[in-house]
């Protein structure tokens, strides 16, 4: 309840994001809440992130890279972009492809991407 009266006070039409760093407790429960409020009473782009996470000191780069990208991609923005500048000067379609041998399992994968 306090939260639902915290977002309703705070959020305005003109906010964007909406973002909430959880407790270790109850997280489950105050990423219920704060879900169900964000998408369907005051309709708002959501980012929660728990405590823990960013406690992460090691790694706190990755982790802060990755928040960011999930945020750009609720925001319709892209995730990768390279500016090819005078390079090509007509368009250009630009495909990669990855492989990865699973030596466990004996199995190759292969994935493909494409700009359009």
């Amino acid at each position: 309840e306090d939260l639902e009266s915290a977002l309703q006070s705070a959020v305005e039409p003109t906010t964007q994001l909406v973002m909430l760093l959880t407790p270790t407790r109850d997280c489950k429960r105050v990423y219920s809440i704060f879900k169900t409020l964000l998408c369907t009473t005051i309709p708002c782009v959501s980012q929660v992130v728990q405590s823990r996470t960013v406690r992460k000191r090691q790694v706190i780069a990755e982790v802060l890279t990755r928040i960011i990208l999930q945020i750009n991609a609720k925001m319709c923005g892209p995730l990768w972009q390279l500016d090819l500048g005078p390079t090509f000067d007509k368009t250009a379609m630009v495909i990669g492809i990855h492989d990865h041998f699973d030596g466990a399992s004996d199995t190759l994968w292969l994935g493909f991407c494409a700009s359009m």
